[in-house]
């Protein structure tokens, strides 16, 4: 029998990456070895060196291929931009367990750093300066990948998709409502450390509450 992906018995980079992504979204990346892969694909694991040297090159390839799945919206205003990204990686990365895990601790590939580079211009367009708008992208970057992470500990994906992805717009939503705040403050005090509320003595004195709401909606 010929394996999915192989076809005139020659196997190929792609069908290795196509058994690759099958594999981790059954079982995740901590099951995953060359050898159930050559499994998987009916051929012996050296086969498989001949295309990648080790399995981290391995999910390398496997992971600019993710990424590149989740594209990214060039109309709209910025918040409803990042919502909508931010809610494709979530999307896009539960899918496949571990694999968020393995791009945080390995340098970034280009794939990586053009997804990085439009997430932080986004924030300079939003009207942040250069310090505040990296802030921003490390509040991003971290409440991003902390749901994906929380989700594959917690096994969040034994409840329905619907629920899970309203959760997920939920928080986003609230935190560019606080991150809308922030940026009020930074325009009208003129930089980030100005902003900072002033809680040496007393409660916050930079204006009182906001009540300004904050209404975004994702195309299903």
């Amino acid at each position: 029998m010929v394996a999915e992906g192989v076809r005139d018995g020659r196997l190929t980079e792609g069908a290795v990456v196509d058994a690759t992504l099958r594999l981790i979204e059954a079982d995740g990346v901590d099951r995953l070895s060359m050898r159930r892969l050559a499994e998987e694909l009916a051929v012996t694991p050296m086969a498989i060196y001949y295309y990648v040297r080790s399995k981290e090159e391995l999910l390398t390839l496997v992971a600019d291929r993710v990424l590149g799945q989740i594209g990214w919206k060039e109309t709209g205003t910025w918040q409803e931009r990042i919502l909508i990204h931010a809610t494709r990686v979530w999307e896009v990365l539960t899918q496949y367990p571990g694999l968020a895990l393995f791009l945080l601790n390995r340098p970034m590939s280009e794939e990586s750093l053009r997804g990085v580079s439009r997430v932080r211009a986004l924030f300079g367009e939003a009207g942040f300066d250069p310090d505040t708008a990296e802030l921003a992208f490390q509040s991003y970057h971290a409440y991003s990948y902390g749901l994906i992470a929380m989700d594959t500990q917690f096994h969040l994906n034994q409840r329905s998709q619907a629920a899970r992805r309203r959760a997920v717009v939920f928080g986003f939503q609230t935190w560019l409502a606080g991150l809308e705040v922030q940026l009020g403050r930074v325009k009208e005090a003129g930089g980030p450390e100005a902003a900072e509320p002033d809680r040496s003595d007393g409660p916050d004195r930079t204006g009182g509450s906001v009540t300004r709401e904050t209404s975004l909606t994702i195309p299903r």
